[in-house]
């Protein structure tokens, strides 16, 4: 395990909980939920809600305007309740699958209203048409593509820099590592 500092990465090897047993016995194994994918959650669910927003227009009834806002708001809702399971157990092979569901029906969703829109050019048409609703249209893309990218293409191995005065990486170095007791 390693923990930041200001003057590096430190590797620790052994911690002790209070009780006197191994601490890192307590830290989840498995792969954690890179940081691009949790960004890309957030993001999705931000381009769905603010698409619901903007779909929603003054000519509409009140049934209308709630059918609206429940069917954009279900995927911010169950990305929410993803994200917090993919927090919780991130080696949840379910979660990822679904998350990977709603990014392709983000791509689906964006490509079919804009094809629309652009068939159809009336302004009070379903689509976008303006400039805030393509907004919400590359919020949405953003985040299914920054989530979908992050699965397809794999990341190549963190290189460490070197220190100051040419040592190897601090996360390797034995001088830094805390003493075993």
């Amino acid at each position: 395990m390693t923990l930041a500092h200001p003057r590096g990465t430190y590797a620790v090897t052994h911690l002790r909980s209070p009780d006197g047993t191994d601490a890192s016995a307590h830290i989840p194994a498995g792969p954690a939920v890179p940081l691009f994918g949790m960004a890309a959650i957030v993001i999705m669910a931000t381009g769905f809600g603010w698409v619901g927003g903007n779909f929603a227009t003054a000519t509409d009834t009140v049934p209308v305007k709630l059918a609206i806002t429940l069917g954009h708001m279900i995927f911010p809702a169950a990305l929410a309740v993803l994200a917090g399971l993919l927090a919780a157990n991130p080696g949840s092979s379910a979660a990822r699958r679904a998350v990977t569901a709603v990014a392709w029906l983000s791509v689906l969703f964006a490509a079919v209203s804009t094809g629309y829109a652009l068939a159809n050019p009336d302004p009070n048409a379903f689509g976008p048409h303006n400039f805030a609703d393509y907004t919400a249209i590359v919020i949405l893309l953003a985040g299914a593509l920054l989530w979908l990218l992050h699965h397809l293409v794999p990341l190549a191995p963190r290189q460490w820099p070197r220190n100051a005065v040419g040592e190897e990486p601090a996360a390797r170095s034995s001088s830094r590592q805390a003493p075993r007791r």
